[in-house]
């Protein structure tokens, strides 16, 4: 998805795209407790995902109120590697392997799958519904830290491509790690 679709006017695809996003995780996750020894199963890779979209969408409607309120200010200015992250990370679906996942983000020994499922698709109502009420340009000039580097920040449009993003890089860890288990000789992972 090219820069240029990640802008208030672009809003319903950037939905739909997300959407599409949950359905293939939801997919990927059909065996909820299964992982790879000492990494996460595939419940706790929804559950980190439905804590990031939970906070993302508290505090985009916290600042979403203060841009109403004309006290937000204006979108920062970004700077060189911040541009290069989301022109090459974010918009072609690049997300790398490895990153450090705040304690807040953190999935739960056991998450459970249906409350995890329904909480996860309430945080992406809530992300829907603030942008429905919100015109082209206020989602444009509605923006928030960067919830993993702070100095940095995403509009709303962006939030919602990083989200997408985000869940295809989980989904696809989830995939990858089935298929590992379904190539062992014992059915295990390796």
């Amino acid at each position: 998805m090219p820069r240029a679709a990640m802008t208030g006017a672009a809003f319903a695809a950037l939905i739909a795209d997300l959407e599409a996003a949950l359905a293939e995780l939801t997919i990927a996750a059909e065996r909820w407790d299964h992982g790879a020894p000492g990494k996460w199963t595939a419940g706790q890779h929804v559950d980190h995902i439905r804590l990031c979209m939970e906070e993302a969408a508290t505090d985009y409607e916290t600042r979403a109120a203060a841009l109403r309120a004309r006290a937000l200010g204006p979108v920062p200015r970004r700077g060189f590697l911040e541009n290069l992250w989301v022109l090459l990370v974010i918009g072609p679906d690049r997300l790398p392997r490895g990153g450090r996942t705040p304690k807040r983000f953190e999935a739960g020994p056991t998450p459970d799958r249906a409350g995890t499922l329904a909480a996860l698709h309430r945080a992406c109502d809530r992300q829907e519904a603030l942008g429905r009420g919100l015109t082209p340009e206020e989602r444009d000039g509605l923006w928030a830290p960067n919830p993993f580097l702070p100095k940095w920040r995403y509009t709303f449009p962006e939030i919602l491509r990083v989200h997408a993003v985000h869940v295809r890089h989980h989904a696809r860890q989830i995939r990858e790690a089935a298929t590992r288990s379904a190539n062992s000789p014992r059915g295990e992972f390796a």
